[in-house]
């Protein structure tokens, strides 16, 4: 905001549509696919996947040809198909690729749960084998093609390609050798176990990343490739690290999708929020079975790539909202939070249901846009909701809140402010469908699981009001605010994550105070003021961020409030320069350059890039191998196969917190309270408490905090006998 002509015209992008972004797509007609072409293309697909089928099935190997081409078959033919025969519309390159992925997904939700029923309901025992799996994916996939060839439509032009000059070309090389280079670091950091190629990524993408934020440009493909490309190596960073899973929730995920996967059991009476999850039951066993790829490869690589279109998804969300470069450094604050590459690889569901919400935020918008709106964006709209509610319970109940919120606080506006461009109509019928949605497959699937947890958080947070919150540890958000720090590096990384929520703060603020001045989406106002509430609602109200854990819940709430990170500084800049003379105030291109450093300050403090530099200890899983974390190696996994295979089931498994997590991919492992024997058990000793002779006790637990204590096993081990050693694993039985 500034008084010279110049600064004003570099400042009009802010808050102004963006939909028809030079170079983004070719809108000649005659480059778009006809739709001969189109079923031509989609057929020989079907024909090369049944050909490599018919291989796999005479033992001849095709790899990674038939890979490829089945990965490629299902993810896009499927998707691509429905957007014809729903007849939307879509000119933009990337959102037409989101829509056909989503769609994708809801196909195979859709294939896999009819497929389940329908066989089992006639009694073949292996409703999810691989032969049949291919015969009902294949039939439904010509059914589509089939309902499209017989349907008249009213344009082809539903698959444009990307306009592409020699200036793309070099983003595109220097994106594919982003990703490249960070495969490369993380096999030398499995291998020999060296870390410098991590922290040269790391340096990398954020050098990549200000460069573009630094440069305005015109061409629409620079912003969503280059965010896809830091986004891959940011997650693969982590993702990759070990040859097998690492982590918390993902160890279940991975037992309940391998025994629908290997056995085509789904056992609706296992009480698992996760059970009921068609991410983890159907999507990740379709994608192994169907494509011939290793389960644990789906967990670490292909979900990883799927959500690495969010953000992508939500740039051109925000894009027609505030502008290109604003969005860009929008996007990039909420791929940098530490969550996106450290909590959501070891999240399946979560990051499949993280896709589907950035998807219903575009197909609403494109419904709020009279001109484009038809019977399928409506319906594409249905399909997103429902993969949204059966993908992941957490962000599915956060969802319905927020846009309940959303709906009181539009009409409220309706009344109390002006005329602006709402540009998302949320209905109260909408908000009934997906909580109609919600109560329906959660009441159904895992035994009410889903639906119980809801009800009791609610009892839980009703009991603490009424005791007037005197348990201190009833809130998980005041109990992290309240975490001790002590090196410099922790209290840096404290100070850059709280001037970050004072920016989010003044961002809400300065469009408050502009909102009667300049036309601006007022959903996005509404969105970022109803998520602000519900990450101070994971502070204040007791046992409410613990339902999905505080930093996943602030994760899920940076998809509405990113933006209002440099909007609050740029409206910071706004104040200092209205103290000035006019000839002093700060000029727009000098505010973006005051905001791409503090972003890069955020990157590598989150990633630990600083406290690895500095000397000190960092929390990352790929920059601290000395760090005891839910992470395995090939001999811990085989003692623990062993085990599931030769165990007695009159004897019960026990193991220390982190090591009770592997064991859980058996649905076998207990976790230790004390360093107690305990008759009758099995006691399973991971590389860690081999080499150092301890363990981690789950010692205390008070409210919504756990205290894990370290002990030694001394005691334990005095009374157990050692029945298998497998390299530094081993498995002890009393």
């Amino acid at each position: 905001m500034s008084g010279s002509g110049r600064s004003d015209n570099s400042q009009s992008e802010l808050f102004s549509p963006m939909c028809s972004v030079t170079a983004e797509v070719s809108n000649s007609g005659n480059e778009c696919w006809p739709k001969r072409r189109f079923l031509v293309c989609a057929s020989s697909m079907q024909l090369a996947v049944l050909g490599f089928v018919g291989l796999r099935i005479l033992g001849i190997s095709a790899y990674p040809f038939d890979v490829l081409t089945a990965v490629f078959y299902i993810t896009f033919v499927p998707g691509y198909t429905i957007i014809r025969l729903l007849n939307l519309e879509v000119r933009c390159f990337f959102r037409r690729l989101l829509y056909a992925i989503g769609l994708s997904i809801s196909f195979i939700y859709f294939t896999g749960l009819i497929t389940y029923s329908l066989l089992s309901f006639f009694g073949i025992e292996r409703p999810f084998s691989f032969q049949n799996l291919v015969m009902t994916i294949s039939i439904a996939v010509v059914l589509l093609l089939t309902a499209y060839h017989k349907r008249k439509v009213a344009s082809d032009g539903t698959i444009c390609p990307m306009a592409v000059n020699r200036r793309d070309l070099r983003l595109f090389v220097v994106s594919g050798l982003l990703i490249v280079y960070t495969i490369v670091a993380v096999w030398l950091l499995n291998t020999v176990g060296c870390d410098g190629g991590i922290v040269v990524i790391l340096i990398s993408d954020t050098v990549f990343a200000s460069l573009i934020a630094m440069r305005h440009c015109d061409r629409g493909s620079v912003y969503p490739v280059a965010l896809l490309a830091i986004s891959i190596s940011l997650l693969f960073h982590t993702s990759l690290v070990s040859g097998h899973l690492w982590g918390w929730d993902v160890h279940n995920e991975y037992y309940l999708a391998r025994m629908m996967q290997t056995e085509s059991v789904w056992d609706k009476s296992l009480l698992y929020n996760t059970n009921s999850m068609l991410s983890v039951i159907m999507l990740a066993p379709v994608y192994s079975t169907f494509c011939n790829i290793d389960l644990v490869l789906v967990f670490k690589v292909l979900f990883p790539l799927l959500f690495s279109l969010v953000p992508v998804g939500l740039f051109l969300y925000l894009r027609d909202r505030i502008g290109t470069r604003v969005s860009f450094l929008s996007v990039l604050f909420f791929i940098s939070m530490y969550s996106f590459y450290q909590e959501l690889p070891q999240l399946g569901t979560q990051e499949i249901a993280e896709l589907f919400l950035v998807l219903i935020l575009l197909i609403s918008s494109d419904l709020s846009n009279r001109a484009k709106q038809n019977l399928g964006h409506s319906i594409a709209l249905v399909l997103f909701s429902f993969s949204l509610v059966v993908s992941h319970y957490g962000v599915c109940y956060l969802f319905i809140l927020i846009i309940f919120i959303v709906w009181i606080l539009t009409r409220l506006s309706n009344r109390l402010l002006p005329k602006v461009d709402t540009d998302m109509r949320i209905t109260g019928r909408y908000i009934a469908l997906v909580t109609i949605l919600a109560i329906s497959w959660y009441s159904y699937a895992a035994g009410s699981s889903p639906f119980s947890t809801i009800v009791g958080i609610g009892d839980a947070m009703i009991g603490a009001f009424r005791t007037g919150f005197s348990n201190p540890y009833s809130s998980q958000g005041m109990a992290v605010l309240e975490t001790a720090v002590h090196t410099p590096v922790e209290v840096l990384s404290q100070y850059v994550q709280l001037f970050s929520l004072f920016a989010i703060t003044l961002g809400l603020l300065y469009l408050l105070a502009i909102l009667r001045n300049r036309k601006i989406h007022c959903s996005l106002l509404m969105f970022g003021l109803t998520a602000y509430v519900v990450m101070l609602a994971g502070v204040v109200v007791p046992y409410f961020a613990s339902s999905i854990n505080i930093s996943r819940l602030y994760h899920v709430s940076l998809i509405f409030l990113c933006p209002f990170v440099p909007l609050g500084i740029i409206g910071l800049a706004h104040l200092v320069g209205s103290a000035l003379r006019a000839r002093h105030r700060i000029q727009y291109r000098k505010t973006i350059a005051l905001i791409v450093p503090f972003f890069s300050l955020y990157l590598l403090s989150n990633s630990g890039v600083i406290a690895e530099v500095v000397g000190g200890e960092p929390m990352s899983i790929s920059l601290n191998a000395a760090m005891d974390y839910p992470r395995f190696s090939s001999e811990e996994v085989a003692a623990a196969s062993w085990l599931a295979l030769y165990r007695s089931d009159n004897f019960q498994v026990y193991a220390d917190a982190y090591r009770a997590l592997l064991l859980g991919e058996w649905n076998i492992g207990n976790t230790l309270t004390n360093n107690q024997s305990i008759p009758d058990s099995y006691l399973y000793l991971g590389e860690r408490n081999m080499i150092t002779g301890e363990a981690l006790f789950v010692n205390r637990s008070s409210g919504v905090l756990t205290t894990l204590d370290v002990y030694s096993i001394s005691p334990l081990l005095s009374e157990y006998n050692c029945i298998s050693n497998v390299g530094k694993a081993s498995v002890w039985s009393y």
